[in-house]
């Protein structure tokens, strides 16, 4: 014990102490511990001690877990919260700034308990010591998703605030706070205060707060009697708020609305600038973009202008072909993941017989709103006007955001942003526009009768009949063909035969016998933890092998042995016996290591093993001194009764084989017997662990709170002990911080080691898409394959009525009658391990001119239902590129003779030898030989003259004025419009909210068990 530098000490702090002058804030400190320390340091002529003084205020603070942390954290009076029985001379003195920084610099302090000066009404100062604890539940609305996805909690926990002060000056430092915090808040006063009833319990809060969340589209907003508003100028005091009583923060996050709906606010809607939620006193000319002042619409201009179009029919009728025109030659904006609709959309664009029909305004004679199938005209208007947009406009881009819309509101599949398939699109999108263009008003109950063994022909013609009676339209007569369906008993060989209608011809791609499949293995040298040996094994996927079966093929005992599976980035724990097929889809873009067990690691039990992650990573520079991960992770054993230093000594020996090739490294070194501690040991690398437990919960390692990656220390420490804590770590993990650089740069060691010896380091390039290996076929050899006869699933039995009992039948499939346009859907997705779906990369090479009559039934048949023409030229593609999680759609179109590609917005021309490509999914075909004597002006001008009083009609209606809300009491200085409810005339888009967005990050007492989804934090802002 140096007593000179303590008696040194109390002398420093007597002459600090002596010029001590309070300022506005001041410090406590504990008179127990300043006893303690004048003990310790032999103050006022006493005889210094040996006595430990313990921690700073440890016996007149407390801990509080609060919802937000005032900032600056670390110096703001709010968070330090004093024992209720302690008080001022007895427990504590008051101390200024510098005397605490003194004696902060010196001992550890447990908290730091900082007040403010005040005044009373006589201008006399005073000091709160007892800050009113308040419970505290923060709502905003990526919470309440939380809550309602994952039935998570609310985030309860307390606020400290002194009762002297105004409800405004509580709601300003909450401000502050808050505008750190992830999920952003709104910058212009984004918080409101609410009480709720003494009696009103937390699990009163939740169910009601369920009750309004559920149902809905995500957006969170609703009326909340029972919570009072705090007004800004009452004092904490006045509010008298009980313990345990609940006082609500609802806070407003960037572009959402407030949670509570209070009668006090002015009701706020989404600005189509901004998109904050404000008071909309702005409507642009197209009545469809409301905002919330002049400035925000004059900065969506630019965006908004492609959409800001009339789209009513008087708007369109002045669509004229002209030599601006482009006559299809547009793209399609991406409206987020429309890939598909965009690539079905550009085909039905150009199949010449559809979309003449709506052009020349041909569909409004024959639209049907009494339909019950149907939409009442919506959806055939809004494809109407898509291509009148595609076709006659001048625009080369436009954004089919209406006609989204309006598939949205018809079936909600396909509303928000998810990714879809064309061809399931497409065959929604036929059958609705033949619902609303359906001839037959009222729908007659036809019994289909037995074929009875007559004729085909007689039994094509009598079902073809019925169904034409039900089903009358445009749509019918130029897209939809006749199925031969038949059914064969597998006991008694009876068959059945119908005859059915079709708008697409599914056909199935031959499957060839499927290689074997190879898992890389990466072995570990066992004299060198950095070096490896790639082995590939081959197997059969179906063959049901664990990796623990070919272990022994390599030369390993496959109890010796351990595992890992990562990159530089990320890292999935693998097992011994995992199956192969699975194993490898965990290798996607990860690398498979396996390593021999070292001799300390053999002698390991089972039961006091520990698997630790090893990280090899250095610091970057810059200001927040990131650590940046050199190669792949590995795992290692260590024993629960391990000690630190033994730690230590075991990685010292695994890295050793690496610390000598370096340029610097002494072979002379190896002699001394302290190497690791004065050589190696903090001049190459350190070691730390990797500090993963709960936020605001100590470090499992040392101890400590707010503990960030802590060095391990050189001690006989039990390392087993960090797991017999309450909080147990997810995974203990420990950083080798590289000090030097194998050669030159930090960011080149891995790879300068590797060099060095004769080692490369292999990339996969993660967007490559993979070439096919299934084999080429032809079309024709598809749809020969396609009508072999299917014996059916034991999910799909058929009712054999001979037999009297359901079976699995034989069923065969062929065209008997095509249509003008006949569509052939390429069977690429099958269904693999039930639950999932593989995508099939063969090759479908198919014709320009297809000459169907080999597969035509009813070709040549005496009879009315004949096909004389066979022949199908080639118009359109639907391409679908990628895999099933990340594909991409787009569209090859013949346009005046010339093939175009279109992908989104972005079309180019191409030669026709690009048409045919391995991605190829839906194929469009129109049959040649049809007389073409179509007039479009002339049949324009006559739907016209017909369409007038209807035209005229619903331009009365375009021509209503709009109306825009304004609930402040002021008009709008730009805006001469009478202010009444924004709802009467917004029908709110839900392009850009969308439901299944995972950029989210939930804060507070999360307890997911999935840290890579969720970001744990017991404080919003920490």
């Amino acid at each position: 014990m140096d007593l000179t530098r303590l008696i040194e000490e109390g002398q420093k702090y007597r002459e600090i102490y002596d010029k001590m002058v309070f300022e506005e804030t001041v410090y406590l400190l504990s008179t127990k511990w300043l006893e303690s320390w004048k003990r310790r340091v032999g103050f006022d002529n006493q005889q210094p001690t040996s006595e430990k003084v313990g921690a700073i205020n440890e016996d007149i603070g407390c801990k509080v877990r609060q919802v937000l942390f005032y900032l600056p954290q670390d110096s703001h009076p709010w968070n330090g919260h004093l024992k209720e029985d302690k008080q001022v001379d007895q427990d504590f003195i008051l101390i200024s700034t510098q005397v605490w920084k003194y004696f902060s610099q010196k001992y550890q302090y447990a908290f730091a308990l900082i007040r403010e000066r005040f005044f009373d009404i006589n201008n006399q100062p005073f000091y709160n010591f007892h800050y009113k604890k308040i419970r505290f539940i923060a709502m905003y609305p990526q919470l309440l998703m939380n809550l309602k996805m994952h039935n998570k909690d609310l985030l309860d926990y307390h606020q400290l605030v002194p009762s002297n002060v105004q409800v405004k000056l509580f709601v300003q430092n909450l401000t502050n706070a808050i505008k750190i915090c992830n999920p952003p808040f709104s910058q212009s006063n984004p918080i409101r205060l609410y009480i709720l009833p003494k009696d009103y319990t937390y699990e009163k809060l939740k169910a009601f707060i369920n009750s309004q969340i559920m149902g809905t589209n995500n957006e969170f907003s609703f009326p909340f009697p029972d919570a009072k508003y705090v007004e800004a100028d009452a004092l904490i005091s006045d509010l008298e708020i009980e313990n345990e009583q609940i006082m609500l923060m609802d806070a407003q996050q960037v572009m959402e609305n407030w949670i509570i709906q209070n009668d006090r606010f002015p009701k706020l809607q989404k600005c189509s600038g901004c998109r904050n939620y404000r008071e909309l006193t702005v409507v642009c000319i197209c009545k469809k973009a409301f905002y919330c002042e002049e400035n925000c619409r004059i900065r969506d201009e630019n965006y908004h202008q492609q959409n800001c179009i009339d789209e009513s029919d008087q708007s369109l009728l002045k669509l004229k072909k002209n030599k601006f025109s482009k006559l299809g030659l547009v793209g399609l904006s991406n409206l987020g993941n429309t890939c598909y609709m965009n690539s079905a959309l550009q085909c039905l664009s150009h199949t010449e017989l559809l979309s003449r029909y709506f052009l020349d305004l041909s569909f409004k004679l024959e639209i049907n709103i009494d339909n019950p199938l149907g939409s009442k005209g919506k959806l055939v208007n809004g494809f109407a006007q898509l291509l009148r947009r595609l076709w006659l406009d001048n625009k080369s881009i436009y954004s089919p955001r209406l006609f989204k819309n309006i598939i949205g509101e018809i079936q909600q599949q396909f509303q928000g942003n998810n990714q879809h398939d064309a061809q399931e699109f497409l065959t929604f999108l036929l059958d609705q526009l033949h619902e609303d263009l359906n001839r037959i008003t009222k729908k007659p109950y036809i019994e289909i009768p037995d074929n009875d063994n007559r004729p085909d022909i007689e039994v094509s013609k009598e079902q073809w009949d019925i169904f034409r009676k039900r089903n009358n339209s445009h749509i019918i007569d130029t897209l939809y063909g006749l199925y031969k369906s038949q059914l064969k008993c597998p006991t008694c060989d009876r068959i059945s035969i119908t005859f059915d209608p079709f708008a697409m011809v599914s056909v199935s791609i031959p499957q060839v016998a499927e290689k074997l499949k190879q898992l890389k293995i990466q072995v570990i040298q066992d004299d060198n933890i950095w070096l490896s040996k790639e082995e590939t094994y081959e197997f059969d996927k179906f063959a049901g092998l664990k990796f623990k079966d070919i272990v022994p093929h390599i030369g390993l005992d496959p109890d010796q042995v351990i595992m890992t599976c990562s990159n530089n980035f990320s890292y999935e724990e693998v097992f011994i016996d995992e199956m192969l097929h699975v194993l490898k889809k965990k290798l996607k873009y990860k690398k498979l290591f396996l390593r021999k067990l070292t001799s300390y690691e053999q002698s390991i039990t089972l039961d006091d093993r520990i698997q630790v992650i090893l990280n090899n990573v250095f610091n970057q520079q810059g200001t927040y001194q990131w650590k940046k991960q050199i190669n792949e992770s590995q795992n290692i054993y260590f024993s629960k009764m391990t000690t630190y230093n033994d730690i230590h000594e075991e990685l010292f020996k695994l890295l050793l084989p690496v610390v000598k090739q370096f340029q610097d490294f002494t072979e002379a070194w190896l002699l001394e017997p302290q190497t690791l501690r004065h050589n190696i040991y903090g001049h190459y690398y350190t070691l730390e662990f990797k500090s993963n437990q709960k936020y605001n919960q100590d470090c499992s390692y040392c101890g400590k709170s707010l503990c960030n990656d802590c060095q391990i220390p050189q001690s006989d420490n039990l390392f087993g002990e960090c797991l017999e804590r309450g909080d147990k770590l997810l995974q203990p993990e420990i950083q080798i911080i590289w000090l030097k650089p194998f050669k030159f740069r930090m960011e080149d060691l891995y790879e300068d080691f590797l060099k060095a010896n004769n080692r490369v380091i292999t990339t996969t390039n993660t967007y490559e898409v993979k070439k096919n290996k299934a084999g080429t076929f032809t079309l024709q050899q598809c749809l020969e394959y396609s009508s072999k006869p299917e014996q059916l699933g034991v999910d799909n039995l058929w009712y054999c009525g001979t037999c009297k009992d359901h079976v699995q039948a034989f069923k065969t499939l062929q065209i008997y009658q095509a249509p003008k346009i006949l569509i052939f859907h390429l069977k690429r997705f099958r269904d693999t391990y039930r639950l999932f779906k593989s995508k099939l990369t063969s090759k479908v090479e198919f014709p320009f001119i297809l000459d169907l009559k080999e597969f035509l039934l009813n070709y040549n048949l005496p009879g009315e239902i004949v096909q004389q023409d066979t022949v199908f030229e080639l118009y359109a593609v639907s391409n679908h590129i990628g895999g099933l999680g990340g594909g991409h759609y787009t569209a090859f179109c013949k346009n005046q003779n010339q093939w175009w590609k279109f992908d989104d917005n972005y079309l180019n021309k191409i030669s026709s030898f690009d048409v045919v490509t391995e991605n190829a999914y839906v194929l469009f075909y129109i049959r040649k030989g049809i007389p073409d004597d179509y007039d479009f002006e002339k049949i324009c001008q006559q739907n016209e003259i017909l369409l007038k009083d209807v035209l005229i009609e619903e331009q009365q209606i375009a021509n209503q004025e709009p109306k825009i809300i304004n609930q402040s009491n002021q008009q709008p200085e730009k805006m001469q419009l009478e202010p009444v409810n924004i709802n009467e005339v917004i029908q709110e888009e839900n392009e850009y909210d969308d439901p299944n967005d995972q950029n989210i990050y939930f804060v507070g007492n999360t307890q997911d068990e999935n840290p890579a989804n969720d970001i744990e934090m017991d404080n919003l802002n920490s």
